[in-house]
C-alpha cells in the first residue's frame, strides 16, 4: 500500500485538530519530535535548528492510503525516516519539504524524527 502525507501547520494544536477533522478520512500522526533541525511553521519546511535545540515538536501529519504515488512526486522532498527509539530501524518514511537546502544536506547531519525520547 502507498501513501500520501499532508502536513496540518497549525501552530496552535487545537486549531490543528479541528483542521484534520475537516479533511479526508486517514491517520493522524501527532506527538512526533523532530530530531537535528526545525520545522518552519510559517513556511512549512525543515529549517537548521536554533540555539542547538535537539528535539523540535512537528505539526500533525494526516497519512491517507493512495493508489497512486510515484516517486517522482517526492523526488524534490526529504524522506525523513521515522523511529521509535534511536535503536531500530525506521518505521517510515515521511517526505517534508527540505526549504533552501537540498534533500541531501539533512540526509548528511542525520536529521530523523522520534514517536518517543528514551
Amino acid at each position: 500500500m502507498n501513501w500520501t502525507f499532508d502536513i496540518v501547520n497549525e501552530k496552535n494544536v487545537e486549531r490543528s485538530e479541528d483542521a484534520a477533522e475537516n479533511l479526508e478520512p486517514g491517520i493522524l500522526l501527532k506527538g512526533l519530535l523532530l530530531n537535528g533541525a526545525t520545522w518552519d511553521y510559517e513556511n512549512n519546511f525543515l529549517s537548521e535548528t536554533v540555539n542547538k535545540n535537539l528535539h523540535c515538536p512537528m505539526p500533525h501529519i494526516i497519512m491517507r492510503p493512495s493508489n497512486f504515488v510515484f516517486a517522482s512526486d517526492y523526488q524534490d522532498f526529504f524522506l525523513c525516516p521515522v523511529f521509535t527509539n534511536c535503536e531500530n530501524e525506521p518505521l517510515l518514511y515521511i517526505p517534508l519539504n527540505p526549504g533552501a537546502n537540498a534533500a541531501g544536506h539533512w540526509t548528511r547531519i542525520g536529521v530523523t524524527m522520534l514517536t518517543k525520547l528514551n
